[in-house]
């Protein structure tokens, strides 16, 4: 008896993991230039995006495209936060960024930001079920922060 609900146990279990959502997956966040109240502004201007990027916070690899650009890139993350009141904070610093030459200075300040970056900030919008979240990437010598959203 104790052997056929160990059985039955181990295989309920074995299903129910598969179906579990991996930690580690990776999730495609899209630039924008502010973080709208209207979500269907914060949408329009997701849509319109010039950048997109996707990052493990596992392994710290990421990847995206910049425009018609793609690049591909590895953060070190050496610290991560127990997970403040809505979001986690990540110190990261680069390990390799590769990247296509840039066209011009407004493609170049955008792949120096990610280079240069300290900390990643990533957090929903409300607790529990959120209509989006961010990604903000900051560097320790610019208050300008890279902006990202994923609706």
């Amino acid at each position: 008896m104790t052997f056929r609900i160990s059985l039955v146990l181990l295989i309920l279990l074995t299903a129910c993991s598969n179906r579990l959502p991996k930690k580690n997956m990776q999730t495609t966040y899209r630039l924008v230039t502010e973080i709208s109240e209207d979500l269907k502004a914060l949408q329009k201007s997701a849509t319109r995006s010039k950048a997109e990027l996707e990052i493990d916070t596992e392994t710290g690899h990421f990847r995206g495209r910049y425009k018609s650009h793609d690049f591909t890139g590895k953060y070190i993350i050496e610290h991560t936060s127990a997970g403040f009141v809505k979001g986690f904070f990540y110190r990261v610093r680069i390990e390799e960024l590769d990247r296509p030459e840039s066209r011009n200075e407004e493609e170049e300040a955008f792949f120096e930001h990610l280079s240069g970056a300290r900390r990643l900030y990533i957090a929903p919008d409300k607790p529990g079920q959120p209509a989006y979240v961010t990604l903000e990437i900051s560097r320790p010598d610019n208050d300008k922060k890279l902006v990202f959203v994923k609706i």
